[in-house]
């Protein structure tokens, strides 16, 4: 088999001040032996390693600048699944990489985190205009059938 683990996410990720988490993806889509005694993962910003766990031994080393930092499910773990989560407070925007080894096998992938433009006021703000233009239209064609 091949010596390289594939990893698939998602590239960029925008964060809303909506939720109360933010979830960084991250699978590994061909994990062999599905044992998480044999895997590693480490999650590092910036190059900077923000949380890792050794399988072997059930450790987790989490920076205290990150300390909300979780897997989203670590019982998936051995299925692949390496995302993390994070209180949206701690999820500075920023670029991310996960990266999962099992035995002599590894992978990274890597993803930026942006903070969205407030897309709920832009929609607020697209729903007042079409129904301002709306009105327009209504009461021209009201003043136009009065005229008429």
């Amino acid at each position: 088999g091949s010596a390289q683990l594939l990893l698939s996410g998602t590239s960029v990720i925008e964060k809303n001040d909506c939720n109360k988490t933010v979830v960084l993806p991250c699978y590994v889509t061909n994990l062999q032996q599905n044992n998480e005694n044999t895997m590693f993962v480490t999650w590092k910003k910036q190059g900077v390693i923000i949380f890792s766990y050794h399988g072997g031994t059930k450790k987790f080393n989490i920076d205290p600048s990150f300390s909300s930092a979780r897997f989203s499910s670590q019982a998936d773990l051995i299925k692949g699944v390496a995302s993390l989560v994070l209180d949206s407070a701690q999820a500075t925007a920023g670029n991310y990489s996960c990266k999962v080894t099992e035995s002599n096998r590894e992978g990274e992938i890597k993803m930026e985190l942006k903070n969205s433009s407030g897309s709920w006021f832009l929609l607020v703000e697209r729903a007042v205009i079409v129904s301002l233009v709306c009105l327009l239209v209504i009461l021209c064609a009201a003043q136009l059938s009065v005229i008429g």
